[in-house]
């Protein structure tokens, strides 16, 4: 970064700013399940499966603080404790 004639501590600062201001995984979940067509039952489901799986682990969690290795290690837990 220095060798780019970037501060490393400015970046950093830039990062949190971006954490700080950014929308969290359960608004945004909330917001697509309002806002995206499908049947009702549908929305129930999906609403259900949200509070039991994902609400309590990523619900205040910033979209950027999220990895796809996160989602992975959860989607990884649940298929192994489900009946196969």
């Amino acid at each position: 970064m220095v060798a780019d004639g970037k501060s490393p501590a400015k970046e950093k600062e830039r990062d949190k700013a971006r954490v700080k201001g950014g929308e969290t995984f359960g608004a945004w979940a909330e917001k697509w399940l309002r806002g995206y067509q499908m049947a009702d039952s549908t929305r129930d489901m999906l609403r259900s499966v949200y509070a039991r799986e994902l609400e309590t682990k990523f619900g205040n969690q910033k979209l950027t603080e999220i990895t796809h290795e996160d989602f992975r290690a959860l989607t990884d837990a649940i298929v192994e404790r489900r009946p196969g």
